[in-house]
């Protein structure tokens, strides 16, 4: 944790020092499952998942008001069922772990002046739910809104809906049901 806010406290003080040129984007996310409306792949659990999302964002081409970038994203979740109905050897129970998976991103963002810009992002990665089940491969959808405190301010904050979907089944009686996300969080730009 003290790493944590050691480095935030870096990320602000240089984006402070370097000023809004929104090359570099850093941010750090709240995640939920329980999105209103949507069905997720969970809906007879009774915890829902959250987590965290770490993200590195590089702009790679601006034009005007739209933004092509290509990031990083770090996912961790806490507390995911990923077997169902397993032995233990005394009594059958579900089996529960730390998920964490690894994203590239290319995104697309448009900004409306200076104080909305939704964006749509699409990407794949891989995720390991259990040491003993195989690496599996996982796509991203990820639709949000960017929002800027103030013109040439370099923190914003960000909403976004993710929807991961794994590529095939893990091999023996490991379960990876596709999942929607609801995140929010604050960055900084560089």
């Amino acid at each position: 944790m003290r790493k944590l806010l050691f480095t935030l406290t870096a990320l602000v003080t240089l984006a402070i020092v370097a000023g809004a040129q929104d090359r570099v984007r850093l941010s750090v996310h709240y995640t939920d499952n329980r999105v209103p409306f949507i069905g997720n792949g969970y809906e007879t659990m009774e915890e829902p998942i959250k987590g965290f999302t770490a993200e590195a964002d590089l702009a790679v081409y601006k034009y005007k008001k739209a933004r092509f970038s290509l990031a990083y994203n770090f996912q961790q979740q806490y507390n995911v069922e990923v077997y169902p109905d397993y032995f233990d050897g005394v009594n059958v129970v579900d089996l529960y772990r730390d998920v964490q998976t690894h994203f590239g991103l290319a995104q697309v963002e448009y900004a409306f002046g200076y104080a909305v810009a939704p964006f749509v992002a699409v990407g794949g990665g891989t995720t390991k739910i259990h040491e003993d089940a195989a690496r599996q491969t996982v796509t991203k959808l990820r639709v949000g809104i960017n929002f800027p405190f103030t013109k040439e301010s370099p923190v914003f904050a960000k909403v976004y809906l993710d929807s991961d979907y794994p590529v095939g089944r893990p091999y023996g009686g490991f379960i990876n049901p596709d999942t929607r996300h609801l995140g929010f969080g604050l960055g900084f730009k560089f």
